[in-house]
């Protein structure tokens, strides 16, 4: 299983609105993707700090997320709330658990 990332940092003031496209948009998408295992999104009211957690069954899987164009167009309008641009990196899901 791998994992893509994305860190990035929210306007406080428009936090919910980020939330609710990534819910409205954002999960939905993800969930027709080939390979897709599951999607979080994780907030810092406090901070504005968001982390985009999506789970992939195979490196293929997640490497074609970003290559295909879909990661890229799912992120456009979560983006424009971002007050410095958004960081992702690509991980081994080394231990799960549940």
């Amino acid at each position: 299983m791998f994992a893509l990332t994305t860190l990035a940092q929210q306007n406080i003031d428009t936090l919910d609105d980020a939330i609710r496209i990534f819910e409205l948009k954002g999960v939905p998408a993800a969930r027709m993707q080939k390979g897709f295992e599951g999607i979080y999104l994780l907030t810092n009211r406090k901070t504005g700090k968001t982390i985009v957690l999506s789970l992939w069954e195979s490196k293929d899987d997640a490497v074609n997320t970003e290559q295909s164009g879909y990661y890229r167009t799912q992120m456009e309008e979560f983006n424009k709330l971002c007050t410095t641009p958004p960081v992702l990196e690509w991980y081994e899901v080394s231990v799960h658990g549940e």
